[in-house]
């Protein structure tokens, strides 16, 4: 009966580790029954998960979401902005800004959407902001980081805020407006610091 046991828990790890953790070449197997909508979340999730490490990694999990959509997989609008989110950051990090922001203009629809978490809309205002300003665009840039900000003070989200104050004394450092720079970081720097209750 322990032998059993041993083989099932043995078995059901090496079915886990094949299923999810396939680092070496970033490739996911799924058993051959899977929903193209399971297959597009665990590859969402990688993207999530490799972001901030080797872009190479992300590549194929990209192609494979891309594949899955142009394919006709009906997806929540919400993770759709989260895949085109982590599309632009793909984009911004290989340098090419204006393929980033016809990947966010393209899908603009989405923030429209009632059913779109704010945490999302939040995040495509703070990278339409950021690639309008390294598109050089630094008005619409700025009324993109105002309107995040906006946004932060009704939510109440000191973090919202922060990003959206230190994205502004970024766009006035590189206008070489350092009064008002310094000005933003200093407030972002007070909301950062400020006690909580």
């Amino acid at each position: 009966m322990k032998k059993n046991i041993w083989i099932v828990l043995l078995f059901q790890v090496l079915f886990a580790s094949i299923i999810f953790c396939q680092e070496n070449n970033s490739t996911i197997i799924f058993p051959e029954n899977t929903p193209d909508s399971t297959k597009f979340r665990m590859h969402l999730d990688s993207i999530y998960k490799y972001s901030y490490q080797n872009h190479s990694i992300l590549k194929p999990h990209i192609d494979e979401c891309k594949s899955l959509l142009a394919n006709g997989l009906q997806i929540s609008k919400d993770n759709r902005l989260s895949f085109i989110i982590k599309l632009t950051d793909f984009e911004l990090n290989q340098f090419q800004y204006s393929k980033a922001y016809q990947v966010l203009k393209d899908n603009k629809y989405l923030i429209d959407d009632e059913k779109v978490s704010m945490k999302l809309k939040n995040e495509y205002f703070y990278t339409e902001g950021y690639i309008l300003m390294k598109l050089g665009d630094l008005e619409f840039a700025q009324k993109a980081y105002y309107k995040l900000l906006d946004y932060g003070e009704q939510e109440k989200d000191t973090f919202l805020m922060i990003q959206a104050l230190y994205s502004l004394g970024q766009l006035f450092v590189s206008e070489e407006d350092f009064k008002n720079g310094e000005n933003y970081f200093s407030v972002s720097y007070t909301h950062l610091t400020l006690p909580t209750n």
